[in-house]
């Protein structure tokens, strides 16, 4: 592997900051997906600032704020990504498999598309697909 493939693979493919409402309105949305019970612990959590973070995706990774999550390496495989509108947002979602345990299992993460960078992450979904 070169010098330039090295630095393809850390550099980022998109780099985005979020206004305060975009990102609330991302976390509210994520808990209630994943149910009521999350739902309602965050409606009564509020009075916690949560941080807005910036994200960053590179070619095997996502970063949000200081945490980072894998989907391509020797113990990832990047299986699909699709990019839905979910009412007055746009979310990116990047599904792989992670190999690292008995069995495989199909994991995924969820990115906010800010506002106005739909094209943007259109061009990092065909850049990850073709890779």
């Amino acid at each position: 592997m070169t010098d330039t493939q090295k630095q393809d693979e850390t550099s980022p493919l998109a780099h985005w900051i979020y206004s305060r409402d975009e990102w609330r309105r991302f976390i509210r949305w994520q808990k209630l997906k994943k149910g009521l019970v999350h739902y309602l612990i965050h409606f009564f959590s509020l009075g916690k600032k949560v941080p807005t973070p910036e994200v960053r995706i590179t070619a095997e990774q996502v970063w949000v704020g200081g945490a980072y999550r894998q989907f391509r390496s020797d113990d990832h495989q990047l299986k699909k990504i699709d990019i839905r509108s979910e009412g007055k947002m746009n979310v990116m979602e990047i599904t792989y498999v992670w190999k690292g345990s008995k069995a495989p299992g199909f994991s995924e993460i969820r990115i906010l598309v800010p506002k106005g960078k739909l094209r943007e992450a259109i061009s990092v979904q065909d850049r990850l697909q073709k890779n």
